[in-house]
């Protein structure tokens, strides 16, 4: 008799482990499986859509999509990381007076990323920030002051007051540059080094639009 009641419990207990076993298998519910694909699927595709549209807006010369599309290529949202392309789309808008895309572009010489690094281009495009009234734009171009020597700075105060917003231009080619132009603005003087001694680490912005 003992033994038949051990069996019934070793089985109740078999019986009772499979069976939390199978629950544990259960497959979701598909309608609610569907829905979260589609959603998914849906802001996939929004997504496509707006990068898309910041594309055309920026290729048309919109100075504030040019700058979005450059945080977009800095940051690696939506599309690959690519520091260049950051660069690129950031003098476009820089060099139409958009203040942002000036202290972006300011933070990417200072740093060397996308571009050589070039003090005295970093010190025009803060100080042309600044006069924009870019919050903490004189404070990078004072810090960036500091690694630099008498010369340099007075080179880039006469190329900053000498600088005027050029028109823009419509960009029917986007692809990334083999290199991305000077510009008009030239930052270093012939003999003199293309880097200093104390750069900034890390200027950029988290996020701008």
């Amino acid at each position: 008799m003992k033994g038949k009641l051990s069996l019934v419990l070793a089985l109740c207990s078999i019986v009772s482990v499979l069976w939390r076993q199978a629950e544990c298998r259960q497959p979701q519910n598909p309608e609610k499986m569907d829905e979260a694909r589609a959603k998914t699927v849906a802001e996939w595709l929004a997504e496509q859509k707006n990068l898309a549209e910041l594309i055309r807006a920026a290729g048309a010369g919109d100075p504030s999509a040019q700058c979005s599309l450059g945080n977009r290529y800095y940051l690696g949202q939506g599309v690959p990381r690519n520091n260049k392309e950051a660069a690129r789309w950031f003098r476009k808008a820089a060099e139409q007076g958009h203040a942002s895309a000036q202290f972006n572009l300011g933070a990417l010489f200072s740093n060397g990323q996308g571009v050589e690094e070039d003090y005295v281009q970093a010190y025009v495009w803060f100080s042309l920030a600044a006069v924009a009234g870019l919050e903490n734009a004189a404070k990078a171009r004072d810090a960036i002051a500091q690694g630099m020597t008498p010369e340099q700075i007075a080179q880039a105060r006469d190329l900053a007051a000498k600088w005027k917003p050029v028109k823009p231009k419509e960009t029917p080619d986007i692809k990334s540059d083999a290199a991305l132009s000077t510009g008009s603005l030239r930052g270093k003087t012939e003999g003199e080094s293309a880097r200093a001694s104390r750069p900034i680490t890390r200027t950029f912005p988290k996020n701008f639009s």
